[in-house]
């Protein structure tokens, strides 16, 4: 499978994991997928587009979530991205990070947000981490 379908496909299981987790409450998804008008992706946290952002019906953040390939987890990149999100998510009480990777990468995305929280000062973020997909 190809990068870029892996992560798509990552980035859909994100949406229907938020979407399991939100019943009950009006909420609206935005997903950064390339089949979707600009008009329903998410809009950028401090530089970086998740790949998705899930609020409630009035606009306040309930998850962030991203998807990362083993090629794309340990990047530079990632670490600013995710530290951005982190500092986003700790002004807005109740809101979650949301991370899938492949099943084989768990321990390393942990591991990775983990250590980025007691950088930032972020711990008391909730951190999910989607631990049965392929890749």
């Amino acid at each position: 499978m190809s990068e870029s379908l892996l992560h798509a496909n990552l980035a859909r299981s994100l949406s229907e994991w938020i979407a399991a987790q939100s019943k009950g409450q009006r909420y609206v998804i935005y997903r950064d997928l390339p089949e979707l008008p600009a008009s329903e992706r998410p809009r950028r946290i401090d530089g970086f587009c998740p790949d998705i952002f899930c609020a409630s019906d009035i606009g306040d953040p309930l998850y962030v979530g991203e998807a990362k390939t083993a090629r794309d987890l340990e990047s530079a990149h990632t670490r600013n991205q995710l530290t951005a999100f982190l500092r986003f998510l700790a002004g807005h009480a109740g809101a979650a990070l949301v991370i899938a990777v492949p099943w084989r990468m768990v321990p390393a995305a942990r591991s990775l947000v983990r250590a980025l929280q007691r950088i930032t000062n972020t711990a008391s973020v909730p951190a999910h981490f989607l631990d049965q997909l392929p890749g």
